[in-house]
C-alpha cells in the first residue's frame, strides 16, 4: 500500500466510525429520514430471531414502529472494529449498550450486544447494506426518574425550551421562586422533596 492508500484508508476508518455513530444519534432522536439515508437502497437490518428488513420501505416501517414504541431510547456503541476493507466495501463490528423506554407501560428494556455490519462506499459517505445485531443480553426493569435525565423522544422533536415541554432533571422550577429536587434512594426509588 502506498502512503496515499494509507491516509485514505484512515480518513475511510473515521467516515466509517462517523456512520456508526450517526446511526446511535438518529435511533435517539427518532430521526426516521435521518436513519434511513445511512442504508443503501436495499439495504437490511437483522435484529435476530430470524426478523429481517429489507429495503427502503422495510426499514421505515421498522425505524417507524420501534421509534413508536420507545418514549426514549439511548444508544452507545464503541469499539468499532474494522474487519475487512478494500477501498469500496468494509466490515466492522461494534459494541452495543441499549436503553428503550417503553412509551405505553413502565418499563425499560436494556440491551448488551454486537453489531456486524456491511458498508459500502458511496462517494465521500459510507452507507449500511447490512446490519446484524448478535445480543448477549437483555434486561427489563421498571422506568424511574433519573437526575438530569435526556428529553424523551416526543420532547426532542420539538425545540426542548419550547413552552410546556417538560425537562427532568434535578431541580424541577415550579414558579413563583418554588422548585422541586429529585434524588434517588439507594435502591434507584425517587425521593422529591420541595
Amino acid at each position: 500500500m502506498s502512503r496515499d492508500d494509507d491516509v485514505q484508508e484512515l480518513i475511510d476508518r473515521a467516515r466509517i466510525s462517523d456512520a456508526v455513530q450517526a446511526y446511535c444519534d438518529h435511533c435517539d432522536s427518532a430521526d426516521v429520514e435521518a436513519a434511513l439515508a445511512l442504508f443503501t437502497d436495499d439495504g437490511a437490518v437483522d435484529l435476530g430471531g430470524g426478523a429481517v428488513h429489507r429495503g427502503q420501505l422495510e426499514l421505515r416501517d421498522l425505524f417507524e414502529d420501534r421509534f413508536t414504541l420507545y418514549s426514549a431510547i439511548s444508544f452507545h456503541c464503541s469499539d468499532v472494529r474494522l474487519v475487512r476493507y478494500d477501498g469500496r466495501t468494509a466490515s466492522t463490528t461494534t459494541h452495543l449498550i441499549g436503553f428503550h423506554e417503553a412509551a405505553d407501560v413502565d418499563r425499560v428494556l436494556h440491551i448488551w450486544g454486537t453489531f456486524e455490519d456491511q458498508l459500502v462506499k458511496d462517494g465521500r459517505r459510507w452507507l449500511f447494506r447490512h446490519r446484524h445485531l448478535r445480543v448477549a443480553g437483555i434486561n427489563h426493569t421498571t422506568a424511574c426518574e433519573v437526575p438530569r435525565r435526556f428529553d424523551q423522544i416526543a420532547h426532542r422533536r420539538a425545540h426542548p425550551a419550547a413552552a410546556g415541554t417538560p425537562v427532568r432533571g434535578i431541580r424541577d422550577d415550579l414558579g413563583g421562586g418554588a422548585s422541586r429536587v429529585t434524588r434517588l434512594r439507594a435502591d434507584r426509588s425517587p425521593v422529591t422533596t420541595g
